[in-house]
């Protein structure tokens, strides 16, 4: 039996369609950050440092915020356990700051690490830097946050906001927490629910006093 060279055309100009299609699908659970903590966190000082004033560089020369965006969720997907990220982070704080734009990008930081922790088949690595992310929020904004036990402010509500999305890792990436950060399944609700129960017990021993 003889084939029509055009249905053999045919089937063969089906064939690439369909692997254009499927190539051009994302795998569930494919990692999406570029910068991740894991890559981060061989970084020093003066790598960091650089990274981050090219961002401000960049927001120079394009007058967009955009950069200092990155820098600032770069910077704080770093683990912290060497108190770097208080020596950085003023680099691109300071220039939101001046845009009026520090709080609006925290926010935004917050709801995008908030929602890789709530959303099925993110990447394991993703989801602890996302965890990485909010921890290091956390920390910035405690010593203001126990200041503020009697007239909550910015940072009081974003680390009430963490406490109250009651977020969770996912197996993978607790696996993944301990194996490269020694650190257990502990999310970060959890870790900002501790601070606000210390501010309330200053709040308790400032009432007694008075």
């Amino acid at each position: 039996m003889k084939i029509k060279k055009s249905n053999i055309c045919l089937a063969i100009c089906t064939v690439f369609f369909l692997a254009g299609c499927v190539s051009g699908i994302r795998p569930t659970g494919e990692r999406q950050t570029e910068m991740s903590y894991s890559r981060l966190k061989l970084m020093d000082l003066d790598e960091m440092t650089e990274i981050l004033q090219e961002k401000v560089r960049v927001y120079k020369r394009t007058n967009s915020s955009e950069p200092l965006q990155e820098g600032l969720e770069i910077c704080l997907s770093r683990p912290d356990e060497d108190s770097l990220v208080e020596k950085t982070l003023s680099i691109v704080k300071n220039p939101l700051d001046d845009i009026d734009e520090w709080e609006s990008s925290i926010n935004a930081l917050v709801d995008k690490s908030i929602a890789n922790l709530k959303t099925d088949g993110v990447h394991p690595s993703d989801q602890v830097t996302s965890g990485v992310v909010l921890e290091n929020i956390i920390a910035e904004f405690k010593p203001d946050l126990m200041k503020q036990y009697e007239s909550p402010g910015f940072e009081a509500r974003i680390v009430e906001r963490i406490a109250g999305a009651d977020v969770e890792y996912s197996k993978a990436a607790i696996s993944e927490r301990k194996l490269n950060l020694m650190r257990g399944s502990v999310g970060p609700s959890h870790i900002a629910q501790r601070v606000l129960d210390q501010r309330s017990e200053v709040l308790k021993k400032k009432t007694k006093k008075n």
